[in-house]
């Protein structure tokens, strides 16, 4: 009887990184096809159209995997599971850390992984208050642009002001009574 897993594997290309001169790499899907009962013999190589329709169910559980990353958090990143207990949710259909904490108690109890669902909720709970204090910094720092924006154009108004107050006045002649009086007697003669 052949078992058959594909995933994806990070293989060097003969391409370099033109800004950091690293190499680059792509993912590729490989399959790796066991015999049952035989450690030895293993087949691990890039997946096949022949594989695939060679294996199509295993094939579509990849790609089901693949989809459900799109959606949660992969199982790799909580530090609680082993590679073994991360295979075995796999096999359940569980691909992600939202999936495992979905599980009902009985079934978490039957993997075994009962206490690692309470550690799994706070993981998320965590990870859903970091994302919350990013967005929280993101509006901080687009608040703190507005206000410096705000005093630039405070200081400019403020500079306006100025100028237009140094301006000298014009002086309006003071003419006294008397002279007054005088320019009115001469104009009436």
């Amino acid at each position: 009887m052949l078992f058959a897993k594909f995933y994806d594997r990070l293989i060097k290309t003969n391409e370099t990184n033109p800004t950091t001169g690293l190499p680059v790499f792509k993912e590729v899907c490989f399959v790796e096809v066991r015999i049952k009962n035989n450690m030895t013999d293993i087949v691990d190589q890039p997946a096949t159209e022949e594989k695939i329709r060679q294996f199509p169910t295993e094939y579509q559980l990849y790609l089901a995997s693949k989809e459900k990353l799109k959606e949660g958090t992969d199982l790799k990143m909580f530090a609680q599971f082993s590679p073994k207990e991360v295979a075995t949710l796999n096999a359940h259909g569980i691909f992600s850390v939202e999936d495992f904490v979905a599980l009902p108690k009985q079934k978490a109890i039957d993997l075994g992984l009962y206490e690692d669902l309470e550690k799994a909720k706070t993981f998320l709970s965590l990870c859903k208050k970091q994302v919350d204090v990013k967005k929280l910094q993101a509006e901080i720092d687009h608040l703190k642009e507005e206000n410096e924006h705000l005093k630039a154009q405070v200081e400019s108004l403020s500079n306006t002001l100025k100028t237009s107050s140094n301006k000298p006045k014009r002086k309006r002649k003071s003419i006294s009574l008397e002279e007054e009086t005088n320019d009115t007697t001469k104009i009436s003669k």
